[in-house]
C-alpha cells in the first residue's frame, strides 16, 4: 500500500513541476494578461488605488470609482474604440451602476448603489480593434452587499391565545 501513496506522490510532483514551467514560460513570454484591472475608488474623503478585485458594502451605501485605462500586453496604455466601453452591473436587484455624476466627461467613471443583499458583479467592457471588426476585452469587479450589524430584534410575531385544557389526572 506504501508504494501506490510514493507512486501518486512521484506522478503528482512531476505534473506540478511541469505546471510551473509552463506558466514560467507563459510569463516569460508575457502572454499572461493581469486578471486584476487597475481602478481607483473613492468613498467620502479619501480614494484607493490598485489592483481590487472585490468591495464589500452595506445596503444604501454606494461608491465611485474610475478604471483604469486599456493595456496592451506589456502593460502600456492603449485605445479602445470611441464610445465602446460598458460598465454595467450583473445583478441590478443587488448592486446598480450610473455614470459618476462628479465625472460627466470620463467614460472610466462610475458609481455603484447597493440595493438589496447578495454578491454580484460589475463588469466592463470595450472594443480593442480600432478598425472594422470587434476584439472585446472584459474585466470585472466583485461586489458583494451585507447586513449590518445586529442591533436588537424586531416585534415579537404572536399567535393567536387559545384556552389550554386543564391537565389535572
Amino acid at each position: 500500500m506504501g508504494t501506490l501513496y510514493i507512486r501518486y506522490f512521484v506522478i503528482g510532483a512531476i505534473a506540478g513541476a511541469g505546471l510551473m514551467i509552463f506558466l514560467f514560460y507563459r510569463w516569460k513570454q508575457k502572454k499572461v494578461c493581469p486578471t486584476v484591472w487597475p481602478i481607483t475608488l473613492s468613498f467620502s474623503n479619501f480614494k484607493i488605488k490598485g489592483g481590487i478585485s472585490m468591495v464589500e458594502m452595506k445596503r444604501k451605501q454606494s461608491f465611485t470609482a474610475t478604471l483604469g485605462k486599456p493595456v496592451d500586453i506589456n502593460g502600456d496604455e492603449a485605445e479602445i474604440e470611441s464610445g465602446t466601453l460598458k460598465i454595467t452591473s450583473a445583478n441590478p436587484d443587488v448592486v446598480t451602476v450610473e455614470p459618476d455624476p462628479a465625472q460627466p466627461d470620463n467614460p472610466f467613471g462610475f458609481k455603484a448603489k447597493s440595493k438589496g443583499f447578495g454578491v454580484t458583479q460589475i463588469d466592463f467592457e470595450g472594443d480593442a480593434d480600432l478598425g472594422e471588426g470587434v476584439k472585446p476585452i472584459k474585466g470585472f469587479l466583485a461586489v458583494e452587499v451585507k447586513s449590518g450589524e445586529a442591533v436588537g430584534f424586531k416585534d415579537p410575531v404572536i399567535g393567536p391565545i387559545v384556552d389550554e385544557p386543564d391537565e389535572t389526572v
